[in-house]
């Protein structure tokens, strides 16, 4: 951040379980944020569906809050939506992606454009679980 400018925060409650995604190499493209946000991830759905918010993160900065309605395997018949230059159909063995939405309002204003605090930034892994 710039000198004089304060950093905001996000505040992630202990009782809501939270998943965030690291979109920081998938959103250097055209890809839209929902996409790079939902498809596809090394992940154990079963765990993923307790999650309250998919959060997505660019560059240690939220730019997407979604509700997960269903987890499926990264397949072509799941997710034919997704660009091809993304979907790599290829490498999607043991992949997972979700279906969903966008967070409320409320919830979105929240996270959007707010850090993620130091102790949940991203340490080779894309993905965090958050008060699992």
């Amino acid at each position: 951040m710039g000198a004089g400018r304060l950093e905001m925060w996000a505040a992630f409650p202990e009782h809501l379980k939270l998943l965030l995604v690291c979109i920081s190499q998938t959103s250097k493209g055209s890809i839209p944020t929902y996409d790079a946000a939902r498809y596809s991830w090394k992940i154990d759905p079963t765990k993923a569906e307790q999650a309250e918010y998919v959060i997505a993160v660019s560059g240690g900065i939220i730019v997407g809050v979604y509700k997960a309605d269903e987890w499926l395997p990264a397949t072509k018949s799941h997710f034919a939506d997704i660009p091809p230059g993304h979907a790599n159909w290829h490498k999607q063995k043991k992949r997972f992606g979700f279906v969903g939405h966008r967070a409320s309002r409320q919830v979105e204003q929240l996270y959007l454009d707010k850090s993620v605090p130091h102790e949940w930034r991203f340490k080779g892994n894309p993905i965090r679980y958050v008060n699992f």
